[in-house]
């Protein structure tokens, strides 16, 4: 890696990459032998161009994660930083959850979450989707039926009043090609916290 900071100490540039080779896995680890990740960073001041990790097996993708856009969107208050999942699955997810006995069986994971200004720059706003396919959790000889869910939501957040506005929420969840679940939020939500942390509705 490259880099480089201004005369206030703070990071100018930041160019590189590197990688990881899981070359032998045995046990619940056994998905993931074989599994390569690389890191790409390219950062000028406070615009990340690309922070990129990329998951392979030879020459089969096993997914991707990218971030990208201004890191100062709230102190300037415009601009959007763009975090992207891209088809992240059983290898990578059985690799975190491995620690606490945990495997995904083919669960797949894709999401986009945009980061933004929000009160007038004041606060900051979170909005995205998030697809889980066939998200099963097994532990031990147990495990869950294999559903598809789909979330879709906004939230903006003004930290120094601790106030919230949940602006859409909904999820469905589908077996079989079925409707199993859903909900989804009518109207706005708003809610704060006092100083002792207790939530507070409208």
């Amino acid at each position: 890696f490259k880099f480089a900071f201004d005369p206030e100490l703070k990071p100018e540039t930041l160019v590189g990459s590197g990688s990881l080779d899981v070359t032998e896995a045995t046990g619940n680890m056994v998905d993931v032998k074989g599994l390569n990740g690389s890191l790409t960073v390219d950062l000028n001041g406070m615009n990340l161009k690309q922070l990129a990790l990329n998951f392979q097996r030879a020459t089969e993708s096993l997914g991707k994660i990218t971030v990208a856009g201004p890191l100062d969107f709230v102190e300037k208050g415009t601009g959007t930083v763009r975090v992207e999942i891209n088809d992240i699955g059983k290898s990578v997810l059985n690799l975190a959850g491995a620690p606490l006995g945990l495997s995904f069986g083919n669960t797949t994971i894709s999401s986009t979450l945009d980061l933004s200004p929000a009160f007038g720059g004041e606060g900051i706003g979170v909005g995205g989707l998030l697809k889980l396919g066939a998200f099963t959790v097994k532990q031990g000889g147990t495990a869950t039926p294999p559903i598809d869910l789909d979330f879709d939501y906004a939230l903006k957040a003004q930290t120094a009043n601790q106030e919230f506005e949940l602006s859409k929420f909904s999820f469905a969840g589908t077996q079989n090609a079925k409707k199993v679940l859903s909900a989804n939020l009518d109207q706005p939500f708003l809610f704060s916290l006092n100083e002792s942390g207790e939530p507070k509705i409208g």
